[in-house]
């Protein structure tokens, strides 16, 4: 969680595709894994100036959690995993036409995803 707090998007993806690769793909687990994953690689096409495939992630992410336990997950990353599908929908909706630091930090970093903050 903490190379995601700190925007290192990549380096979360990394970090969680192991774990993701080894739970049941039919379990909440798999799903959580997956959106969050889905989220970090937006991070990345973010910094990578390439709005579609932002847009898609956070649509996918915004998919999976909405099927989420609320009161099995909202523990794990101090929101709803509803809210977070909401701030991931909105923000797939905005357009940052520039590159670096932008876009989906803006809208990730207040999050902090396990600190219990919203958007």
């Amino acid at each position: 969680m903490d190379l995601f707090n700190y925007c290192y998007y990549w380096e979360a993806h990394e970090a969680w595709e192991p774990f993701w690769q080894h739970v049941d793909r039919n379990s909440e687990e798999w799903a959580f894994l997956k959106a969050i994953i889905l989220l970090a690689a937006a991070g990345v096409k973010v910094r990578e100036g390439k709005h579609g495939p932002k847009r898609r992630h956070l649509e996918r992410a915004a998919t999976l959690l909405v099927r989420l336990n609320a009161d099995v997950f909202t523990p794990a990353i101090g929101m709803s995993p509803q809210v977070l599908a909401d701030c991931a929908r909105a923000e797939s909706r905005r357009f940052w036409p520039f590159r670096g630091r932008s876009g989906l930090d803006i809208f990730l970093h207040p999050l902090q995803v396990g600190a219990g903050r919203s958007c």
